[in-house]
């Protein structure tokens, strides 16, 4: 078989969901060291869409040995492997070329990029500015310094940010959006509200895929996960007998507080590490694949489905120790875990499952004015966050319904408030042990890959509480929408 078609075909079975054929595919290509040129980058892309982080750093160092002095193989091939979570081998790969080239604004922006995410953020702006100073109108770099940067009204960064908005309006909308959230964020530091809803507003209807979300097939999608983890069939699943205690679930909304509790825990003396790494959807294809991946469906097999459960759970471990190695305990705190509770609840008998729940109002505010990386195309308009969000609560209602002695339930606004109270109540239902540490959590170094990363790098306090107050009056769409006076919860919807 050609080199290219075992390409296609690897391609294919990710398609089809079977996943540890499209391994073995990409394997084969590795060890016979193809020859793929570019196609090494498509093939390292495939390997980190499945959670196969060593074989995405073989194929992006393979893209790089074809012409290892062309810059743009080395951003490539670093940013493979600072999305893999490699960090420190991506900035040891771009510091050499840095130094020929310090004032290179590519160069510049992924290190800033990586900086950031690893909490350095003096370096980070140190390496986003100048970008700036080269790239002026690079609206990523200018959003990535926003995330971290405290605007002030006399701030010369602020008024420049200003000035470009006339150089920004010709610019391709992706970097008008771009820049829109970023200039949102500073008008937001000055307190200049309605300007910052106007300018999140404009950058959002600029958004390429403002309308690919479908707001009856997500109802329908939650429907079927409601129905076919009903509490009779959860009974009926037998969990396999494996220790899974390593892992350690965060669920939640968006912009909920769940990095928050993720650095927390990350702090303490016997977990390693955390973060969205989605592997639950990974470890979970081939049941997908063959109409599985429900408790109903496996609670039909004549085993009760333990082996498919043993399977995803062997398979989990092994992604997890891809992200984060082969010790300590993880938190997993991945945005869709919400759609497989059911799932880890019985493929993981021992490990905790912490619901962060928050100020509904508050977390819409904070989704409207986040530009997300990727994914998540139903932020872009307050009547599709409703709906998101509408989605999002019956499914966690059903959770806490059919998995109520699982569950442990945190609500943000009295973690804050109460970090002595709450704190040691939490070690002792995710069975950790007492640890200062905890309370510190401000002071690792470790990374932080979601829009909270300024947010979680400093101590507790309750300055998020009610954050929609000032723009309220501007939310009226997402108030009738969710129907927040019908809530299922109302005291965690008024502000």
């Amino acid at each position: 078989m050609k080199d290219a078609t075992q390409v296609q075909v690897a391609l294919q079975r990710i398609r089809s969901g079977n996943r540890e054929t499209a391994v073995t595919e990409i394997r084969k290509l590795v060890d016979c060291d193809a020859k793929l040129a570019d196609l090494w980058m498509s093939v390292a892309q495939v390997a980190l869409s499945i959670g196969e982080l060593t074989l995405a750093e073989s194929c992006a160092r393979k893209f790089l040995q074809v012409n290892k002095a062309q810059t743009r193989r080395a951003l490539y091939c670093a940013g493979v492997l600072a999305e893999a979570g490699r960090f420190a081998k991506a900035l040891d790969l771009i510091r050499p070329l840095l130094n020929k080239s310090p004032d290179d604004p590519s160069l510049n922006h992924l290190c800033g990029t990586v900086y950031q995410q690893l909490g350095e953020q003096r370096l980070a702006a140190t390496h986003l500015q100048k970008t700036l100073k080269s790239a002026e109108l690079a609206g990523i770099s200018w959003l990535t310094l926003a995330a971290q940067h405290r605007f002030s009204a006399d701030d010369p960064l602020l008024k420049r940010l200003i000035d470009l908005r006339h150089a920004f309006s010709s610019s391709d909308n992706v970097n008008r959006l771009q820049y829109q959230y970023a200039l949102g964020k500073a008008l937001l530091d000055i307190q200049e509200y309605d300007q910052a809803f106007d300018a999140f507003s404009a950058g959002a209807e600029l958004a390429p895929d403002a309308k690919l979300y479908d707001r009856r097939r997500e109802s329908e999608q939650v429907d079927s996960i409601i129905a076919g983890n009903d509490a009779r069939s959860l009974a009926a699943i037998t969990s396999p007998d494996i220790d899974s205690s390593r892992a350690l679930f965060v669920i939640g909304m968006p912009r909920s507080g769940t990095t928050l509790l993720q650095r927390i825990l990350t702090a303490h003396k016997t977990v390693a590490d955390g973060g969205e790494f989605s592997s639950m959807g990974v470890a979970t294809m081939d049941l997908r694949r063959q109409s599985l991946a429900s408790c109903a469906s496996l609670s039909r097999r004549l085993d009760a489905g333990a082996a498919d459960l043993a399977n995803l759970t062997r398979i989990y471990a092994h992604l997890m120790t891809e992200r984060f190695g082969a010790n300590g305990t993880i938190v997993d705190k991945s945005i869709n875990n919400s759609y497989y509770v059911g799932l880890i609840a019985k493929a993981f008998p021992t490990a905790p499952i912490v619901v962060v729940q928050r100020n509904i109002i508050d977390v819409a505010w904070s989704c409207f004015r986040t530009c997300f990386s990727k994914g998540m195309i139903w932020s872009w308009s307050l009547d599709d966050i409703a709906a998101h969000l509408r989605a999002e609560t019956r499914l966690l209602n059903h959770w806490k319904e059919t998995l109520s002695d699982r569950l442990i339930i945190v609500q943000y606004e009295e973690l804050v408030r109460e970090p002595q109270r709450q704190l040691p109540r939490l070690l002792v239902e995710c069975g950790l042990d007492a640890d200062d540490n905890i309370i510190n959590f401000y002071r690792q170094q470790s990374p932080v890959l979601t829009a909270s990363v300024a947010q979680v790098n400093q101590p507790l306090n309750d300055k998020a509480i009610g954050s929609a107050k000032q723009v309220i009056h501007r939310m009226q769409t997402f108030l009738d929408a969710y129907d927040v006076h019908q809530s299922v919860d109302p005291g965690h919807t008024e502000i």
